[in-house]
């Protein structure tokens, strides 16, 4: 009932919390194709045990290079019961963009992002986590002024610090906690995106698949990411 609740209607709290200390944010692919062009995106998702608010901006600062930024806000569980966790995340990035024939672009950008969470297990009981992010993010797409299509995949690397723990007193919390912190996380994540409408305003949708490559706790990391949401493009070739 949940999960085609879930496909439905996008509900992403359940009564019963998981924790996930890593969620998916939706992956800036602009394919862009000249200097000065500017886009701008805000976007709703989730997974199985989160929603997500996102914003994303990119631009051209020449023909082949792009800068972008992203963020985003993400919580799940059941408040009432002192059983969810949320998070913010915010990163900006650099990249390399080259125009292939008429309609296609290959793109790679790599970023650095800062995030900070907050997860309740019972009353009293929670933990407050910081995290770094790094990843590369090579993309190829075709884009016409009414319909985009893009495969991407970020290889993303995730540390955790600044760990602060009150009143835990389940040992599977505290090894979940101990484990975040004793190493480097690495995530390999394609994902497709999709978007039609006008050359200056498309909807978009954007699917995830985020894979743990780690040995073991894959439960602790939420595996795939579903967002929807209106991207702007601003460009010199839109005014001919």
């Amino acid at each position: 009932m949940k999960n085609s609740l879930y496909l439905i209607v996008f509900a992403f709290l359940l009564e019963s919390c998981n924790h996930y200390y890593y969620v998916p944010n939706t992956q800036n692919v602009p394919l862009m194709k000249e200097k000065n062009e500017f886009q701008l995106g805000a976007f709703y998702g989730g997974g199985s045990e989160s929603e997500s608010a996102e914003v994303q901006a990119a631009y051209a600062i020449t023909d082949h290079v792009g800068i972008a930024g992203n963020y985003i806000f993400s919580k799940g569980g059941n408040e009432e019961n002192y059983d969810y966790g949320n998070g913010k995340c915010i990163d900006g990035a650099i990249g390399y963009f080259k125009p292939v024939g008429d309609d296609g672009i290959f793109e790679v950008y790599g970023g650095l992002g800062t995030g900070s969470q907050h997860h309740e297990y019972e009353m009293g009981s929670y933990s407050d986590i910081n995290n770094t992010k790094f990843y590369i993010q090579p993309a190829y797409g075709i884009s016409i002024p009414w319909f985009d299509i893009a495969i991407s995949t970020r290889l993303s690397r995730i540390s955790y610090h600044n760990i602060r723990k009150q009143n835990i007193n389940d040992s599977e919390v505290r090894d979940n906690l101990n484990y975040l912190a004793g190493q480097t996380h690495f995530f390999m994540e394609p994902a497709l995106t999709l978007r039609l409408g006008w050359k200056n305003v498309k909807a978009q949708f954007q699917y995830i698949y985020s894979g743990y490559l780690g040995s073991s706790h894959y439960s602790l990391f939420e595996d795939q990411h579903i967002s929807f949401g209106i991207s702007l493009s601003f460009a010199e070739r839109f005014k001919q």
